[in-house]
């Protein structure tokens, strides 16, 4: 989770640098910045969930869950729930 404003940096700067990554982590953005224009930049720099602040902390947990869900990565342990 990303904020836009972060002290002494741009969470544009933060957020390339992440996804420049080969590993890059899952990242949800907030910010109370409603202008159209960050929110495309930050889809171009490969943001996964951009969200305007205020954000009831369920949205953020159900966006969250919805991602790693996504991504294919639903259970933390790495157990597919086969007991086989």
């Amino acid at each position: 989770i990303l904020d836009l404003m972060l002290p002494g940096r741009s969470g544009f700067l933060a957020l390339e640098k992440i996804k420049g990554r080969e590993d890059s982590p899952l990242v949800i953005m907030v910010t109370a910045n409603e202008g159209r224009r960050h929110q495309a930049y930050a889809e171009s720099l490969g943001v996964d969930r951009y969200l305007l602040k205020p954000v009831p902390l369920q949205r953020l947990l159900d966006t969250a869950a919805q991602l790693v869900e996504a991504q294919g990565g639903d259970d933390e342990d790495g157990d597919d729930g086969d007991d086989n």
